[in-house]
């Protein structure tokens, strides 16, 4: 996968560097002179070999498991309350076991030093969805062709009583050998889970989790379920072969007022 360095960004590169140099250096001061600072080059037992990408929800880095000796994704998450590790726990253990090739495998959930729970998972190698189809003119039954995969992953995630909520041409990436994966399960959320406080799809700031533009109604509403997903998934069906979103977008405001009076 191809990226730009921060440095290549003309004219704002030597303010990049600037800020980049300051960051290093606050960062070295942390290590060195604040015990309570965790181990930047370590993440719990899993070794930090480089970042892949930072969202809204936390970062996904490059990490080695030692105790395997194999390289996986490790996404630690933002700060949360007790209640919501806990909850994380309980469906990090059914992401789990949902075992299909099209749903990227998590291996296990943990905290780092500072409490911040994170997820480690499968290392998927391959370009998202977007930029898949921006190499070459794709037919149209090629796409498809991904998105009946991508539906039998989630119809997987749905089985396990699991909702994506993210369903988004980012999160879904067609791997070197072909194959398509539904990733980024670290906002997913059960279903039916016999725990009360597992039923707000929402993040510990009380916002809806999900991608606007992407978003069913009731999502926005905060009742996430598996028609959500399918709503999102219709949308990047739609986007993948049009190169737009469908036109009608809910977005908040009148748009969602609107939407939420059709139900």
């Amino acid at each position: 996968m191809m990226s730009t360095s921060l440095f290549e960004l003309e004219p704002f590169g030597p303010l990049v560097e600037d800020l980049e140099t300051r960051r290093m250096r606050d960062a070295a001061g942390r290590a060195l002179f604040d015990d309570d600072a965790p181990d930047l080059m370590r993440i719990g037992r899993f070794q930090i070999e480089g970042e892949i990408g930072t969202g809204g929800q936390g970062s996904v880095y490059l990490v080695r498991d030692p105790t395997l000796d194999r390289q996986v994704a490790l996404k630690r998450l933002g700060m949360a309350t007790s209640e919501h590790v806990a909850r994380m726990r309980k469906e990090a253990l059914a992401l789990a076991q949902v075992s299909h090739d099209n749903v990227v495998k998590v291996f296990e959930v943990g905290e780092d030093e500072t409490g911040r729970p994170f997820l480690v998972m499968e290392l998927v190698e391959g370009h998202p969805l977007g930029e898949w189809l921006a190499q070459q003119r794709r037919h149209w039954t090629a796409v498809v062709d991904v998105f009946i995969a991508v539906g039998e992953g989630l119809s997987a995630i749905h089985a396990a009583g699991l909702v994506h909520r993210d369903v988004k041409p980012r999160n879904i990436v067609i791997t070197d050998d072909g194959r398509a994966k539904l990733v980024d399960l670290g906002i997913a959320t059960a279903a039916q889970l016999d725990d009360p406080s597992m039923e707000r799809p929402t993040s510990p700031g009380d916002v809806p989790m999900g991608t606007w533009g992407y978003m069913a109604p009731e999502q926005w509403a905060g009742r996430a379920s598996a028609h959500s997903d399918q709503f999102g998934f219709c949308v990047t069906l739609y986007e993948a072969l049009h190169g737009v979103r469908p036109p009608v977008g809910f977005g908040g405001g009148r748009s969602q007022r609107s939407a939420l009076a059709l139900e």
